[in-house]
């Protein structure tokens, strides 16, 4: 669940999963991947507004995915990746959803339903998959 990934916290900057995928994850990939990531910049929409963290591995965020820049103001959007509901990664879980580090409100993320949509106002507590992103 995603309440166990981020605690009691509804913002990516103080969650859990955060730090599994930096001290945990990172560093589990293999050298030639590991050695050329690069961190930068991302800008997440939390209960309290928006914040910039800088990572090396990061679950997506609204705007990343979708272009929405009612979800988060600044940051990279991946439309050459994902530039519609059918380049989404699927099927990751039973129920086929994955979390995005994006929150709504108290312990409400957004998330990518199985058709490849952007869903919005998702409890914490459903159980989802996590994919991870990462810049070279």
């Amino acid at each position: 669940t995603l309440r166990s990934a981020f605690g009691d916290v509804s913002n990516w900057e103080n969650s859990s999963i955060r730090n599994d995928l930096s001290e945990n994850i990172l560093p589990s990939l293999p050298d030639n991947v590991r050695n050329i990531i690069v961190p930068v910049k991302k800008y997440t929409k939390c209960v309290d507004g928006e914040i910039m963290t800088i990572d090396s591995l990061w679950i997506p965020s609204c705007r990343e995915v979708s272009g929405d820049k009612d979800k988060e103001t600044q940051g990279t959007v991946y439309s050459e990746r994902f530039y519609d509901n059918n380049s989404r990664a699927k099927q990751t879980m039973a129920n086929g959803s994955w979390w995005l580090r994006s929150g709504k409100f108290n312990m409400h993320f957004y998330s990518v339903n199985k058709a490849g949509s952007v869903s919005d106002s998702t409890m914490h507590h459903n159980s989802y998959g996590i994919v991870f992103g990462f810049c070279t």
